[in-house]
């Protein structure tokens, strides 16, 4: 599955680095490369990806968005999050993104359709068992994840890498 995202900047990527070293021992996936998700599909026309990336990265400018708490994704295979909360920037900027892509992707994800989409940044997730949520939590209770963070680029996390476009970035023509 491939993704179209925002990556966080360098400060909140050091923090999640951090619980990586913390938490090695507990053998749990720590996100390697922390960001907010708004579509992820199966498969992408690439090169119609790339130019609808870089119109919408022409036409959205930087903003913020503040993080609260955590919480989980429950299920057969729990997932550790950072709730992201949803503001009129945030839910615009999704919504667009969805409406762009949907033409050119295959077999997408439900969880991001923007009537059920719940933004957020991944922690722990894939081998994460159920007798591992409550001490996880437990360590990372008394740690602040209020964050405000500047979105700042659009990207397509793939196979392939990354690709990354900054958001009111203007080619020169």
């Amino acid at each position: 599955m491939d993704g179209v995202v925002s990556l966080l900047d360098s400060q909140h990527c050091e923090v999640i680095d951090c619980l990586r070293d913390e938490f090695k021992t507990l053998d749990v996936c720590i996100a390697a490369c922390p960001h907010i998700s708004y579509q992820v599909a199966k498969k992408y026309d690439v090169s119609a990806l790339r130019q609808v990336m870089a119109q919408l990265s022409q036409d959205f400018s930087s903003f913020q968005v503040l993080t609260s708490g955590l919480g989980v994704f429950t299920g057969e295979r729990p997932i550790l999050h950072i709730p992201v909360v949803r503001n009129r920037s945030l839910t615009d900027f999704q919504q667009r993104i969805w409406e762009a892509l949907i033409p050119i992707s295959s077999e997408t994800s439900n969880y991001y359709h923007p009537d059920t989409w719940m933004p957020h940044i991944t922690l722990v997730y894939e081998n994460l068992a159920l007798p591992q949520l409550p001490e996880l939590v437990r360590c990372l209770g008394d740690r602040c994840f209020n964050w405000t963070i500047t979105l700042d680029n659009l990207s397509l996390l793939c196979d392939g890498g990354i690709e990354q476009w900054q958001l009111g970035y203007r080619e020169e023509s």
